[in-house]
């Protein structure tokens, strides 16, 4: 009964808050809910038992007694939103909401995008604890001091996240937190191989960061995906989306963990967030699978690939025989190739550098992480593979103008 009332009053206000925006702004409605939450969860979480104590569960009890009695008041002095008046029964009104979700442009992809935005940060959520049991850092102050420093880190993702959807759009700032998400989420396989109380806590905090800019940014773009004939409906139905396949995943995660090791499970929550990297790219481009588009999400995938295959703990000699140095050209003769032809209209030199400059970054985290050394041949055979990707493209794209 409990989860059954709470997922109607979750509904509730879900839709009250979209439709809230006839006063504020979207993004500064989910700045508020997401700080709102993060204050909720405070004073019900860990400072329940710093105040009252763990084993007095019957003042535990009555202090969220009296927490949940405030909250009635807080709506009743809330504003009241302008309801559309619908005189179609429950079923029609239901049957109608979807109709209209999936009459939507390019549905499917934008589907596809709701379930797997923040999918590898919930199949990651459950071994985070485990790590830190794992590695000791899990002691009570260690905890305490975390959930302070995620306190603030909220209202720092929060704010940073209002900020950039206001300059920059809320398409570019999805995009920028899915590459924020993915970037934080594997920073815990660096805290796998040195557990400091420094790396722990500010890992954690750079983690909240990124959660709290894209909640705010996800939060804003649902919003906007809704019709408000059909509020309560549609947005409960994508914010489920949003959950399940996560919810399906990460019961996996333990058998991951013991069969990948620590440090490549979180490298593999990387390659997990490459699918919500790739789609939010296509936001700015209405979502179209066009082969220009296909071009250009394949070369951001491989390059995020090729990154985190290059961190991963997996002897090459497991993979594969061949020379190492011919492995690094051929891999970035491949990504060059593959770039030049999704970005026909940017200056090749940038591309170039760009491409290089993955390919340095990637000998730097190497080195960072102890597992490998720095190997400058490794980044002359990247460059040679990037100018030799360039080359043939250069001849084929010559060849194509003289035969038209």
């Amino acid at each position: 009964m409990i989860y059954f009332f709470s997922s109607i009053q979750d509904i509730a206000l879900d839709a009250y808050r979209v439709e809230y925006d006839e006063y504020h702004d979207a993004e500064v409605l989910a700045t508020n809910y997401q700080i709102g939450y993060k204050i909720g969860a405070f004073l019900i979480g860990a400072q329940v038992y710093s105040i009252i104590g763990v084993d007095n569960w019957s003042a535990i009890f009555f202090y969220l007694a009296v927490l949940m009695f405030l909250m009635p008041l807080v709506t009743i002095f809330s504003k009241r939103v302008k309801e559309l008046e619908n005189n179609q029964t429950s079923y029609s009104q239901f049957l109608s909401a979807f109709k209209e979700l999936v009459t939507k442009r390019n549905i499917l992809v934008l589907l596809l995008l709701v379930g797997v935005y923040k999918i590898s940060d919930i199949v990651l959520g459950p071994m985070a604890a485990s790590l830190y049991a794992e590695t000791g850092l899990n002691k009570p102050d260690y905890l305490e001091m975390k959930s302070y420093f995620n306190f603030l880190a909220t209202f720092v993702g929060s704010g940073l996240a209002l900020v950039f959807i206001k300059k920059y759009k809320i398409n570019n700032a999805m995009l920028f937190g899915a590459l924020l998400v993915l970037s934080t989420n594997i920073l815990f396989s660096y805290l796998y191989l040195y557990p400091t109380y420094t790396n722990f806590i500010g890992i954690n905090f750079l983690d909240t960061i990124a959660q709290a800019f894209t909640a705010v940014c996800f939060i804003t773009y649902l919003v906007g995906l809704v019709d408000r004939r059909f509020t309560a409906i549609q947005y409960s139905f994508l914010a489920s989306l949003v959950i399940i396949p996560g919810t399906l995943l990460k019961g996996s995660s333990g058998f991951l963990v013991e069969s990948l090791s620590f440090y490549n499970f979180f490298i593999l929550m990387g390659f997990i967030g490459i699918p919500a990297v790739c789609l939010s790219y296509l936001l700015e481009r209405d979502l179209v699978l066009s082969k220009e588009n296909i071009l250009k999400i394949t070369s951001i995938a491989m390059a995020i690939s090729i990154f985190l295959a290059s961190i991963s703990n997996i002897s090459s000699e497991n993979i594969i025989s061949l020379n190492d140095k011919l492995i690094h050209f051929i891999v970035y003769f491949v990504l060059a190739v593959t770039t030049f032809y999704a970005s026909k209209n940017t200056n090749q030199i940038i591309l170039i550098f760009i491409i290089i400059s993955i390919g340095i970054v990637t000998e730097f985290a190497q080195y960072i992480t102890g597992l490998r050394n720095f190997e400058y041949m490794d980044i002359i055979a990247n460059s040679f593979g990037v100018l030799g990707g360039y080359i043939i493209f250069s001849f084929m794209k010559k060849t194509l103008k003289k035969a038209l």
